[in-house]
């Protein structure tokens, strides 16, 4: 399980990276670990790199429409769990379990104002900076018979209501694609 703050370091490019739960993290993590990125955790600097060089850096991270995302995260949520069937009342939670988190939160302490990079999911131009042809596709049919039936019954649930509170709830992940601003620290 990711933590926030948690990410990979190449130093000699000046290149970090921020996973995001549900955001190519399987890919890009078998990425950085065969180019050797260290992983490290910025929040929790213990040698003081990301304080003083953190203006060196430039930060990658994968963001995914909220929407999708949170489909996806429920449909993992319930085939994880093998469960026979999911509520209404249980979808209204939205956030069901750490895959449901919101983007922003991953990214929390950094200023997206510099050297910031942003990518929607597959971008070529992410892999023109990894070096690589494409970026891999790790877990894509890992559920894809069963997700189809869970996907189908999560359609059945949703409503104006449902959706309302999934965009309410992520409402800053969408400032953060659409505009690139993060919520004030409290």
């Amino acid at each position: 399980m990711l933590n926030y703050g948690q990410c990979y370091l190449n130093q000699q490019r000046h290149l970090l990276y921020i996973p995001i739960h549900m955001n190519m993290t399987q890919s890009m993590r078998s990425i950085m670990t065969e180019q050797q990125w260290q992983l490290t955790n910025f929040q929790n600097d213990k040698d003081g790199y990301f304080e003083t060089d953190m203006h060196k850096l430039t930060v990658l991270c994968i963001l995914r429409d909220p929407w999708e995302r949170w489909n996806s995260a429920m449909c993992q949520y319930w085939y994880t769990r093998e469960l026979e069937d999911i509520t209404k009342e249980e979808l209204m939670k939205v956030r069901l379990d750490h895959h449901s988190d919101r983007q922003v939160d991953y990214v929390t302490g950094f200023d997206p104002s510099e050297s910031f990079l942003r990518f929607r999911m597959g971008d070529p131009e992410l892999c023109k900076i990894l070096g690589i042809e494409r970026l891999p596709i790790l877990n894509q049919s890992k559920y894809r018979d069963k997700k189809v039936h869970i996907q189908k019954r999560i359609d059945d649930i949703v409503d104006d209501e449902l959706r309302q509170a999934v965009q309410d709830h992520y409402q800053d992940d969408y400032r953060f694609i659409t505009h690139g601003t993060l919520p004030k620290s409290n």
